[in-house]
């Protein structure tokens, strides 16, 4: 690059600079935006916007004078307002209408937030990286942005005012919320959102609304304290990864209104017993894979198809009921599984499978092949159907 054209590049990206800092005037203290063609401002970080100068307890005031002496309304946060700032506590005006996204991003010392009644939207990680344990949100918000509470400290949260708009708790909502522990979905939330409560591994209960229809893809993925969930009986669709690695989930009841369920929905979960609904008509491929302690488990008599791998290193299953509703079985569904001890089925017409010409491995051999039980006259159809000959061999 000849030193013309540096110089050219040069200006160019300083001028961006000076745009992205620039703030229309200063006062009491705080720097602002008008916003054009009203007689409103939001607050602006006032220097970097990843290096905010303001500091200690903080007020903002509902009005302020611009040197020209016209008065403002302060009705927003710009996004990065104080990131970064070394600010303790913060008032704000019940003029306040939004908060922009990581507009107190890496405040660590930030420690008590009340929001306004005035609030209407908040954006994405406005708290990331803060010191707030405990946030209400009020009746007036409408708009909560995607990963509004992504990574925060919140170790609880009131939701018990939520406008009754809001129907989704959206995507990464509360993304890496590592220390909440506790949370109370209100009974207007249809869906929780893709990865909505992800790696929120310290959260041990949930109480899910009746008027839950919907989780989406990871939207407890890695909670891996969660211990208590109820789901409602009008839910219809859990989706893939939902509860990937839920470890100290135990036991669940999925209800009859349960028509669609994810691949890999509950893998590596600590699981022990499933009574699945009559609802479903297939289990997804990988969707219980590696509930290694998985005991015991209830087909429905609505089953048509067990999904590949659905039940792949479930080292402790025992026994499985195969439903006469069944008309195909993924390939390695019960791979891995070296407990299993007895298959009892109840299809009358056999279909080719290779669901268990692998159920045992190299390093997880069963102590003695499983006993097949198949309904009265069948034995000869079995025999002669491959996938399921193996159980007939001496």
């Amino acid at each position: 690059m000849n030193s013309k054209r540096f110089i050219i590049v040069l200006i160019i990206v300083m001028f961006s600079c000076i745009n992205a800092l620039a703030y229309d005037f200063q006062a009491e203290g705080y720097y602002f935006d008008i916003i054009e063609g009203t007689n409103e401002v939001e607050v602006h970080p006032g220097h970097a916007a990843l290096q905010s100068k303001y500091t200690g307890d903080l007020i903002i005031p509902e009005t302020v004078t611009h040197p020209d002496g016209n008065v403002y309304t302060v009705i927003g946060i710009g996004s990065y307002a104080f990131a970064n700032s070394k600010i303790t506590s913060i008032s704000l005006p019940n003029t306040i209408k939004y908060i922009n996204t990581l507009a107190f991003n890496k405040c660590s010392q930030l420690k008590v937030l009340q929001l306004p009644n005035s609030l209407e939207k908040i954006g994405g990680s406005f708290i990331s990286e803060t010191a707030i344990s405990f946030l209400k949100i009020p009746n007036s918000v409408i708009t909560l942005g995607n990963g509004a509470f992504s990574g925060a400290s919140l170790e609880s949260i009131d939701l018990s005012d939520l406008n009754n708009s809001i129907t989704v708790l959206g995507e990464k909502l509360f993304q890496g919320c590592s220390k909440l522990t506790t949370i109370t979905i209100p009974n207007t939330i249809k869906t929780i959102g893709n990865s909505a409560f992800d790696n929120c591994n310290n959260l041990t209960s949930i109480f899910l609304p009746n008027s839950l229809r919907k989780i989406e893809d990871q939207a407890f993925y890695n909670c891996s304290s969660l211990e208590v969930i109820e789901f409602p009986n009008q839910l219809n669709s859990i989706g893939n990864l939902a509860f990937h690695g839920c470890t100290n989930l135990k036991s669940i009841q999925l209800p009859n209104s349960l028509y669609s369920l994810g691949t890999y929905a509950f893998s590596s979960c600590g699981l022990t017993t499933i009574i699945i609904p009559n609802s479903l008509v297939v289990i997804n491929s990988n969707t219980f894979y590696n509930c290694a302690n998985l005991v015991n488990i209830t087909l429905p008599n609505s089953l048509k198809i067990i999904g590949e791998q659905a039940f792949m290193y479930c080292y402790d299953l025992q026994t499985i009921e195969l439903p006469a509703s069944l008309t195909s079985i993924g390939k390695d569904a019960f791979r891995g599984c070296s407990s299993l001890n007895a298959v009892y089925s109840k299809i009358q017409e056999p279909f080719e499978t290779s669901a268990f010409s692998t159920y045992k491995t190299s390093y997880t051999a069963a102590p003695q092949d499983p006993i097949l039980y198949v309904p009265s006259g069948t034995k000869e159809k079995y025999e002669n159907c491959w996938g399921w000959g193996m159980f007939f061999k001496d």
